[in-house]
């Protein structure tokens, strides 16, 4: 290739690492902008048709139950997403950063896709739950299979935060399997999505400050 490149193209550039990294961040800024506009987007268009759903074919109060916990997730993804990207520019991005910005937007938007905010008339009950925590389990084992040598991820937690998630989202994943929906089972989930909640804001104070 390096033969035809003149022959067929004309003069080959040569490579500058300081171009390439532009390059890489700004399709990193791109694309986690676009994710991010489609979380908006799911929130702004979803809100007044969910607020006519609430009824449906459940109890007022499982139905309420269930679409909090929908948005719940929703905003978990939201500000999660946000914060991990939040030093985007500070340092050299390797194409491992970018192939997990993708993956991680893709696991999130099939979520969002499955929990009912790009069809609002469908509602996939508890399969909603497992593919979102299905998401939220493998962006955590990603994390951790790439970045748990970081600096960071050891010196400050990350990587005992990113075990608690994998755990709680497992174990939210097999009651979403094995489990029959019904209030109880709302219950078990809301308490599991809290403490994601609260591992999430420990995530945000350390990101923030470091």
């Amino acid at each position: 290739m390096t033969d035809l490149w003149p022959k067929f193209i004309g003069e080959k550039p040569p490579l500058d690492g300081s171009k390439r990294n532009q390059f890489k961040n700004a399709f990193r800024r791109l694309w986690v902008a676009g994710t991010l506009g489609a979380f908006f987007a799911a929130l702004a268009n979803n809100i007044p048709t969910h607020v006519r759903q609430l009824t449906g074919s459940l109890p007022i109060t499982d139905s309420i139950f269930d679409r909090s916990l929908r948005y719940g997730y929703l905003l978990w993804f939201l500000v999660y997403f946000f914060v991990s990207n939040l030093h985007i520019d500070d340092s050299t991005v390797r194409y491992r950063d970018i192939v997990y910005d993708v993956v991680q937007s893709f696991l999130s938007l099939t979520s969002l896709y499955f929990l009912g905010f790009v069809r609002p008339d469908t509602s996939y009950r508890l399969g909603a739950y497992a593919i979102t925590n299905a998401g939220i389990l493998a962006i955590c084992l990603l994390a951790i299979a790439w970045f748990r040598s970081q600096p960071k991820a050891k010196e400050y937690g990350i990587n005992r935060l990113r075990w608690a998630g994998a755990l709680l989202s497992g174990i939210s994943l097999l009651l979403a399997l094995l489990g029959t929906f019904g209030r109880s089972l709302l219950v078990a989930f809301l308490i599991l999505q809290l403490i994601l909640w609260a591992l999430l804001l420990l995530y945000v104070r350390i990101r923030s400050d470091t």
